[in-house]
């Protein structure tokens, strides 16, 4: 038994076919751009001034260049952390792409240095984000041994005077690691009582 197999051609227009080439086009063309593929900032040339500050802590500043495809930066600001984590927002330096901040280290009452780390994140409208490493801060540990203050340079002034007496200007430097509560000078007399200045 034989069976008849039928076959079909099938024409293509090629004015048909380019356009649906050209709607296909139009139609990607027509996305919104939040449709698209959309790239995370990029953060480069991450920094922290200075390097280390003593045990009482103190500022540094933060800088980094943020790019982003689309330009469009919803947030930028640092990740501190060491002894605990707390962000910081950073401002839009001079610079097109610029961003700078501040941070203020607490002090480091603990006879061992502490190391806070910054991370810079950037996060754009889309809320995708990118993150760069900006460097680390040493706190130097509290001195173990309360020295006491160091003074130089003791002045008087004058070192003679006439038989009427007169005023006499005292002046002393000093520094201490925990800094100066007061400063006073004792004057001993000519029999042996003393007046503290």
């Amino acid at each position: 038994m034989l069976r008849t197999i039928r076959s079909r051609i099938v024409r293509f227009s090629s004015r048909r076919v380019l356009a649906c080439a050209v709607a296909a086009l139009t139609s990607v063309l027509a996305l919104p751009v939040s449709a698209l593929a959309n790239d995370p900032p990029v953060v480069n040339n991450g920094m922290v001034t200075p390097g280390s500050v003593t045990y009482l802590g103190g500022i540094v500043t933060v800088t980094a260049e943020v790019t982003d495809d689309f330009g469009l930066l919803n947030d930028v600001f640092v990740e501190v952390t060491g002894p605990y984590y707390f962000p910081v927002a950073l401002s839009q330096g001079p610079g097109a792409f610029e961003w700078t901040g501040t941070v203020e280290l607490p002090p480091n009452y603990t006879p061992n240095p502490v190391s806070w780390r910054y991370h810079v994140r950037a996060r754009d409208t889309d809320l995708a984000e990118g993150v760069g490493f900006a460097g680390e801060v040493r706190v130097d540990g509290a001195p173990a041994v309360d020295e006491p203050p160091l003074i130089y340079e003791p002045a008087v002034s004058p070192r003679a005077l006439p038989s009427t007496g007169g005023p006499v200007a005292l002046a002393v430097s000093a520094s201490d690691l925990f800094g100066i509560s007061q400063a006073y000078a004792v004057v001993t007399g000519p029999r042996g009582s003393t007046v503290v200045v």
